[in-house]
């Protein structure tokens, strides 16, 4: 290998599509979206149209920050 190359090793993700890269990956390749309006309103209190993560998807936070509000 000559100076400079780089070698992925792994790939992770959590995406609203998919748990990980393969599941994502999948979910991309047969076209499923998962776009639905929210509950959350814009300036004009219009519902925002978005894919969301699962909640029971996601990972624990990191120490501490459970007790931060969302910006």
């Amino acid at each position: 290998m000559a100076a400079g190359d780089v070698v992925v090793v792994g790939a992770g993700m959590i995406t609203a599509v998919g748990l990980s890269a393969p599941e994502t990956a999948a979910s991309v390749r047969s076209g499923t979206a998962r776009f639905e309006e929210t509950s959350m309103l814009d300036k004009r209190f219009e519902p925002f149209v978005l894919a969301e993560v699962p909640e029971d998807g996601l990972p624990d936070l990191a120490e501490g920050l459970e007790k931060e509000g969302l910006t």
